[in-house]
């Protein structure tokens, strides 16, 4: 099981920081001063074992409590946060009616503390008992049919809207043509696509091999945001993201102009391989220029806050990657407010999000449920 630990508890980062008028953006730089502490906390499972082998692939918050599915068997886990212990684990079913299946993909947590659940392949609405409460598999009209009943190319890169009762997808795989998103209605079972031709991008950097029959991918990944009406749309293979306004019915692209990293990967690739070798190494031309990461929402900042990093890769599989990343904040209306490096993390960030102003890094501690809590001074 691969553990990740921080030996580093305070990082200092040097720059001088000032205030600048919103006339010279060019020269704002709110984290040009950005220092932070760093400190482990481990959440205390009383007699409850947590499987922690898969890592946590899926979560999400509700207020205080962080809400995680494990796997093999499906078990809901919520931990609070301020008193750092469990507070239940509740095992799924995976077949029958109340079946989430074999792999929970995807949770979230609704207003009411309602569970959605991607699993494979179920789609539904669950309480936190486990009982399923609502179906939402559907086969949408309006869209290729082919695709509509394609599970997996349609809901595989998807984010719930418990309020509309929407999904808003990013169609995957080596058959589908368009750079669009498409909204998928659950009431009316009907599916709306919106081209988004920037977003070719997306499947321009992404990667498949076969070798003697042993097949890898990498691909570019789309990340989504609902945030105050408005969908973020953002993916890992270039700095400028969409805003879809969801009452208006109206896509804008938003153009940001990064200064310490690229805003966008550039060169010629080849996606088709037949060796590891091969594959690693344009795996290795994308990942060394910049790999933009999801957008998240600080309500104590008012900012938008958003990592991207470069990986330096080992020759093999068993050698470490080597990360360096950057941290980027936006105001409300989209413009780039700071931008810093984060000297002395170089391990592989997988899970994360930000809590109270906080980056809370997902780390396993002998096995043991633990998080870096990262307090910057901004």
């Amino acid at each position: 099981m691969q553990k990740l630990f921080f030996s580093l508890f305070f990082v200092s980062v040097i720059f001088s920081c000032q205030e600048k008028s919103k006339e010279t953006p060019e020269q704002t730089n709110l984290l040009e001063n950005l220092s932070f502490s760093m400190d482990t906390v481990v959440v205390d499972s009383g007699d409850e074992l947590l499987n922690l082998g898969f890592g946590i692939r899926t979560f999400d918050l509700r207020e205080g409590s962080f809400f995680f599915f494990e796997n093999n068997p499906p078990a809901l886990v919520e931990v609070d946060l301020e008193s750092r212990t469990l507070i239940q684990k509740t095992e799924f079913e995976t077949e029958g009616p109340n079946g989430v299946g074999n792999f929970v993909a995807q949770m979230s947590i609704g207003p009411n503390e309602e569970v959605f659940v991607l699993g494979v392949p179920q789609l539904g609405i669950y309480d936190k008992t486990g009982q399923k409460q609502k179906d939402l598999k559907v086969t949408p009209t309006g869209i290729d049919s082919e695709l509509a009943e394609n599970f997996f190319a349609l809901y595989g890169s998807s984010t719930y809207d418990f309020k509309r009762n929407q999904f808003y997808s990013w169609p995957t795989g080596e058959e589908i043509e368009n750079a669009e998103l498409v909204i998928i209605d659950v009431d009316t079972q009907t599916a709306q696509p919106v081209p988004i031709p920037e977003m070719e991008i997306v499947r321009k950097y992404s990667l498949l091999a076969n070798e003697n029959g042993n097949y890898m991918a990498s691909s570019q990944s789309v990340h989504f945001l609902i945030h105050q009406n408005k969908l973020l749309i953002t993916n890992s293979a270039m700095g400028n993201f969409y805003e879809y306004d969801l009452e208006k019915d109206r896509l804008e692209l938003i153009e940001v102009n990064h200064r310490l990293i690229p805003n966008r990967l550039t060169g010629e690739v080849t996606q088709n391989l037949n060796s590891e070798q091969a594959f690693r190494q344009e795996m290795a031309k994308i990942n060394s220029q910049v790999i933009y990461q999801k957008m998240m929402w600080d309500s104590s900042h008012h900012l938008f806050f958003r990592l991207a990093a470069q990986v330096q890769m080992g020759e093999t599989r068993n050698d470490p990657n080597e990360y360096k990343y950057f941290l980027l904040a936006y105001d409300e209306d989209y413009k780039l407010v700071g931008e810093s490096p984060l000297h002395g993390i170089s391990n592989h960030i997988s899970t994360y999000f930000l809590k109270d102003g906080k980056l809370w890094l997902y780390v396993n501690v002998e096995d043991e449920l633990g998080f870096a809590v990262m307090d910057f001074n901004i």
